[in-house]
């Protein structure tokens, strides 16, 4: 069985170009191939989302529940006195706990995003300032997180997770 679904492995390399696609045309100040690309990210959210909740990944969320609360007991117990396993037990209970930021700074660009475009429909043209400094506030936080992410995986490749970005790639084994 595989460790990573191909829906999740299509969904994070999808995801990725989105947000790079969103990012770059930014800087290049091309507002209306911005706009699609923000509408392929809501949709890519959306079915996340759906996916997370009425889909065949439900034994996923449920995993990334279990990892974090596991994590917390034992931090609590050793009150930070942790040999190496359970410090790294803890880190990627926090790399999953920081999935939730980054789902929320999706909700806030996406949120603002659509606000933004479809103001004058909704009546918020008074706050497209507002919403613009909102976006670009989230747009920050999703910056972080994927810095913080690649270092995360570069220091999972090279301690306790090796491969794990080959099995990112083509789906890895599933751990007995």
């Amino acid at each position: 069985m595989k460790k990573w679904k191909l829906t999740n492995r299509l969904w994070h390399w999808i995801n990725m170009v989105a947000i790079f696609g969103c990012l770059v045309t930014i800087w290049l100040e091309d507002v209306e191939v911005h706009v699609k690309v923000g509408f392929v990210l809501t949709g890519l959210f959306l079915f996340r989302v759906l996916y997370n909740l009425f889909g065949r990944d439900k034994q996923s969320v449920n995993r990334s529940r279990e990892i974090i609360k596991k994590a917390f007991t034992i931090f609590r117990e050793k009150r930070g006195h942790l040999n190496s396993r359970e410090k790294y037990e803890v880190q990627k209970a926090g790399a999953k706990a920081s999935y939730i930021g980054f789902a929320l700074a999706l909700v806030g660009i996406i949120l603002t995003g659509l606000s933004m475009h479809f103001g004058a429909q909704l009546g918020l043209e008074e706050s497209r300032h507002a919403l613009k400094e909102l976006h670009e506030l989230c747009n920050i936080l999703i910056i972080v997180f994927i810095v913080a992410h690649i270092l995360g995986v570069v220091h999972a490749e090279c301690t306790y997770e090796p491969n794990i970005v080959s099995d990112m790639i083509n789906g890895g084994k599933e751990n007995d």
